[in-house]
């Protein structure tokens, strides 16, 4: 089995994970969200907005690692990133 498969009880799921190139979010909260991702030292390195329905961010510049995926809805959301 390959990827991050994580609870998600938030209306977003992450694909593909690990990532190359960029990553899809599928935002099924009926919202639109902002969005953050940060490294691992917890410096922002993009951020933008969810639309409702996918939304595709380039990750190709980000060097290799884990990044976190951070929205806020009903309390903070933080999803995992792996970048290849």
């Amino acid at each position: 089995i390959t990827g991050i498969a994580e609870a998600n009880n938030f209306g977003l799921s992450i694909y593909p994970n690990p990532a190359n190139e960029w990553i899809n979010v599928d935002n099924r909260t009926g919202q639109i969200l902002s969005y953050e991702i940060s490294d691992v030292l917890g410096k922002t390195v993009l951020s933008g907005r969810l639309i409702i329905g996918t939304s595709t961010i380039d990750v190709a510049k980000f060097a290799n690692g884990l990044y976190f995926l951070k929205t806020s809805k009903d309390g903070n959301q933080v999803m995992k990133i792996v970048k290849n």
